[in-house]
């Protein structure tokens, strides 16, 4: 955020990093909510929440982890599933609509987010002893056991990486 700040000197900016829900008191000109949309199961409350807070014309910019939802046995392979909620590019599109946005910009990043899956496992794994010692070994075997799910699923086409920026209707 301070890099944030640097950037907007002199303009007349609020920023603040809040857990969600709530969202932060007041209106908002553009809420960004990077590698988060995958860990909400009620997309269309968040949705309706974050257009409640946007002043008309105001933006949303979010990454989306695309695809059906999980099933019986990804689910089971997968750490942490209760946080993996993927969700259908239809879905989304009628979800985003009926909050009242029109999508401005969507981008399909998977080639680079499967690049960063992999960089990150291998530093992982090259640094597994040091990792261990901080956060313990299994859950350093269940980081490594989702960035690997992550980049066969992304490699095989199961996942899609998109990265959206949005745009509320204006009032009336």
């Amino acid at each position: 955020m301070e890099i944030a700040r640097e950037r907007a000197a002199g303009l007349p900016c609020r920023f603040a990093v809040a857990e969600i829900p709530p969202l932060p008191a007041g209106t908002f000109d553009v809420v960004l909510l990077l590698e988060t949309m995958l860990a909400f199961p009620d997309k269309e409350g968040l949705l309706r929440a974050v257009a409640g807070a946007l002043s008309p014309g105001g933006r949303l910019a979010f990454t989306l982890e695309e695809g059906r939802p999980l099933d019986a046995a990804e689910r089971a392979a997968m750490p942490d599933a209760d946080t993996v909620w993927l969700t259908p590019l239809d879905e989304m599109l009628a979800l985003l609509e009926r909050a009242g946005f029109t999508v401005r910009l969507r981008r399909d990043r998977s080639a680079s987010h499967r690049a960063m899956a992999e960089s990150l496992t291998d530093a992982f794994a090259a640094d597994a002893d040091a990792i261990a010692a901080q956060i313990g070994r299994r859950a350093l075997e269940e980081l490594l056991a989702a960035h690997r799910l992550w980049i066969d699923w992304i490699g095989r086409g199961r996942v899609r990486k998109l990265e959206f920026a949005v745009e509320k209707h204006p009032a009336g």
